[in-house]
């Protein structure tokens, strides 16, 4: 939404977390484990997961998978070529405000506007360990797989309100060739808990660093933890008429420090 001005990063906050399980023979399976946090817009919006084991592009629809982390829903096209309300509707079911509260409408056709859902504010909590957020099923990765480079592999799926759709990714520094896809960034990765800034608040105005963090993340390892430089913004005196500056009273950091978090 960079070309309105809203840089707060929270119309999708995802936690992330590997884990490895064996079966009784001792062969593991490593899996990435998802749970939806957040969704500050209020368009239609799927995140999709380009298959690591596949030899074809073919792109799984988070929220479809199976428990054991099987492939659920897919799209073997081009993701841009998913762009009609009919192709859409195919995927009714996992639309992310739908999946992290199932009492909003599911997505059929035309023009739709969600609700802003944040966890924290609105008290959803998973059923299966009461915590905020929605567990959604996990995905099957490879032993390989390093969310700080695959994280590139997400695809947001936005269905605007003149019924075009945005395909959203997270634009990186090719090492080989640093001037490529060097550009506003329209999500990032946080290697800890995190706390999301409120609505139409721009991150830069609440984390101190972030900013040169974007522009020089590598190079100065102090920038590298600008989640860190929290400017306390939440206090009384920087409310405003729709509630705190920062983040939504009584938020709290959620205990990730062996995940990460995608926004």
């Amino acid at each position: 939404m960079g070309g309105i001005g809203d840089f707060d990063f929270n119309d999708v906050v995802l936690q992330l977390r590997t884990s490895i399980t064996y079966d009784v023979v001792g062969k593991p399976t490593y899996l990435l484990n998802l749970r939806l946090m957040a969704t500050g817009g209020v368009l239609p919006i799927w995140l999709f997961y380009i298959d690591p084991t596949s030899t074809t592009p073919k792109y799984i629809c988070i929220g479809s998978t199976n428990n054991d982390g099987t492939i659920g829903k897919i799209w073997d096209k081009d993701i841009k070529e998913l762009n009609s309300d009919e192709e859409l509707s195919q995927f009714g079911d996992y639309e992310l405000h739908h999946l992290l509260n199932p009492k909003t409408v599911k997505y059929t056709k035309g023009d739709i506007s969600y609700p802003m859902l944040n966890t924290y504010s609105i008290g959803i909590k998973d059923e299966k360990d009461n915590k905020p957020g929605k567990i959604l099923n996990p995905i099957l990765v490879p032993h390989t797989f390093s969310l700080s480079w695959e994280a590139k592999d997400f695809v947001l799926v936005v269905r605007r309100s003149d019924g075009v759709c945005s395909y959203v990714t997270l634009p990186y520094r090719d090492t080989e060739n640093p001037t490529v896809n060097v550009k506003a960034p329209q999500g990032f990765c946080c290697a800890t808990g995190f706390k999301w800034v409120y609505e139409t608040t721009p991150v830069t105005e609440v984390y101190t660093e972030f900013r040169r963090w974007i522009n020089n993340g590598t190079a100065v390892a102090g920038y590298i933890g600008w989640f860190n430089t929290l400017d306390e913004a939440i206090s009384p005196d920087n409310k405003t008429s729709s509630g705190y500056k920062a983040f939504p009273d009584g938020m709290e950091i959620p205990s990730t420090t062996t995940g990460k978090q995608l926004q």
